[in-house]
């Protein structure tokens, strides 16, 4: 398998990502699976998140966090989210 990896700057151009300015509006943090889990039953699903539990199961609605501090969360259609690769430094 070690002959396989090589170094992600090899096979593509590697350069500094957008500098938003407001991460925690342009960057909002995918929390359904959490959400899923911490409220099993539809109907209190839907009392706490305002959408139904189906929807957000499916995957065409995404629960992310968002706002300043990022204390919100609000529902999304997943085909406004796009993945995004973060480099982490340190430990």
């Amino acid at each position: 398998m070690g002959g396989r990896l090589v170094p992600l700057g090899d096979i593509v151009e590697v350069r500094f990502g957008v500098k938003s300015g407001k991460d925690c509006f342009f960057f909002p943090k995918d929390c359904s699976a959490e959400c899923l889990q911490s409220h099993p039953l539809p109907a209190d699903f839907e009392i706490a998140y305002g959408i139904q539990r189906q929807q957000v199961e499916s995957g065409h609605v995404k629960l992310v966090l968002c706002g300043e501090g990022r204390g919100e969360i609000r529902a999304i259609e997943a085909q406004y989210l796009e993945p995004e690769l973060q480099q982490s430094y340190g430990s």
